[in-house]
């Protein structure tokens, strides 16, 4: 596992692409260098297409909808706050669904 963000990933990404470097290539080196689980074959592919569109932020972009973790700090202070509480108050509570 590595220690690389995701925007410093795609900046990565963003100097392969402009040295022309195909993406079955560039996976291929970035996976050397930095592990075989570190990018997938599609998100790098992805982020070619969207260098090509013209996109450079590497940033992300605000998501919509329920966050996809849970603070467990806020999680853990919720329930000794409230030991009775429900799952579904919890889920008001927190603004998160136990639902997979």
């Amino acid at each position: 596992m590595n220690d690389l963000s995701r925007p410093q990933l795609r900046l990565i990404f963003f100097y392969e692409w402009s040295c022309g470097t195909p993406a079955a290539e560039a996976i291929t080196k970035i996976g050397k260098v930095f592990g075989e689980t570190t990018v997938t074959d599609r998100t790098v592919r992805n982020w070619f297409a969207r260098f090509q569109s013209g996109e450079k932020c590497f940033e992300d972009n605000d998501h919509c909808g329920r966050p996809t973790a849970l603070n467990n700090y806020l999680l853990r202070d919720a329930v000794k706050e409230r030991p009775d509480v429900t799952v579904r108050v919890l889920e008001t509570m927190l603004g998160c669904s136990h639902k997979p």
